[in-house]
């Protein structure tokens, strides 16, 4: 009697720790990570934007344009950098294609160009576009992206 009680609590015993590492497993499934890129960036009801992603298979949130403001928000090498334009940024849905030139932090000529290809609810699809960097020493770095512009 004492065996078959010992055997049943033993095998009770090895059910618990079976789903209790069950459980543990599932919980270490649901642990989120950020993503790199640039962080969420939010509109209020009646603004609109840029939004730009890499495509260049790591698809990183790159690029971030407010329509009406003179900065915008560029990701590269692991950091988010302001850039400045001197270029019109108001009404973005009305201009048949992307073409701003800004001024990086350390005096870089950055360039985003690129154009609509149809409309989604609330924007604009972004067809293939390019973020080019250039270096006071000629150096370039040339990055393909696709995106939208919407509007809340």
């Amino acid at each position: 009697m004492m065996k078959q009680f010992f055997a049943i609590s033993l095998s009770s015993l090895l059910l618990t720790a079976c789903a209790s590492t069950g459980e543990t497993k599932q919980k270490a499934n649901t642990v989120k990570t950020k993503a790199a890129g640039l962080s969420e960036q939010n509109l209020v009801e009646g603004e609109c934007a840029i939004f730009l992603w890499a495509a260049n298979g790591k698809r990183e949130f790159v690029y971030f344009q407010k329509q009406d403001s003179a900065t915008a928000k560029y990701y590269k090498d692991d950091t988010t950098i302001d850039i400045a334009t001197t270029d019109n940024t108001s009404a973005l849905a009305d201009t048949p294609a992307l073409n701003f030139s800004y001024t990086g932090p350390s005096s870089e000529k950055i360039t985003v160009s690129g154009g609509y290809d149809g409309e989604i609810e609330g924007g604009l699809k972004i067809a293939p576009s390019t973020i080019k960097v250039e270096t006071k020493d000629g150096w370039q770095q040339i990055t393909p992206a696709s995106g939208v512009f919407a509007c809340l």
